[in-house]
């Protein structure tokens, strides 16, 4: 009998910012979790690990220009998946002082490494902080990642 895989973590992100980080090169996603002392081990223990990027169903107009001033791209809502995993990355680092146009100084810094979109987004509820999502979603979005070449 073999042991089934362990859970991949999912990550809510707002859009665009899932888009800039699959697509346009974006290699941090900002958060407000320095008084979270549970989000921020939360974060530390998936360093090295694959994790889901779930895009939320909310989206950031304020994002928009932010974006294309950094990128040239200009990615608006009809342009982007909601509420659904829509892709995967490599959490490489988390800390408090990371540089660069993309960093919030005022916030803790997840660092992204080898994004993948995937080909057919995963429909997904989402949730605050790291979750799993149930297993018919695991499936698919394994099954996807395993095609593309990601090692899990």
């Amino acid at each position: 009998m073999t042991t089934p895989p362990a859970p991949l973590l999912a990550l809510s992100i707002r859009e665009p910012w899932g888009t800039a980080i699959l697509d346009h090169g974006k290699p941090v996603e900002n958060r407000d979790w320095l008084r979270s002392p549970g989000l921020l081990a939360q974060a530390r223990r998936q360093i090295g690990k694959v994790v889901l990027l779930h895009a939320s169903r909310t989206f950031d107009d304020a994002a928009v220009p932010f974006i294309r001033q950094l990128t040239g791209h200009r990615i608006l809502k009809g342009d982007c998946t909601v509420g659904a995993v829509i892709g995967a990355f490599t959490l490489t680092a988390v800390d408090q002082n990371g540089t660069g146009p993309w960093v919030d100084p005022n916030q803790l810094h997840l660092h992204v490494g080898t994004p993948v979109r995937l080909l057919d987004p995963v429909p997904c509820r989402g949730s605050l902080g790291f979750f799993a999502p149930d297993e018919t979603v695991q499936a698919r979005v394994r099954q996807q990642l395993k095609a593309q070449g990601v090692p899990l």
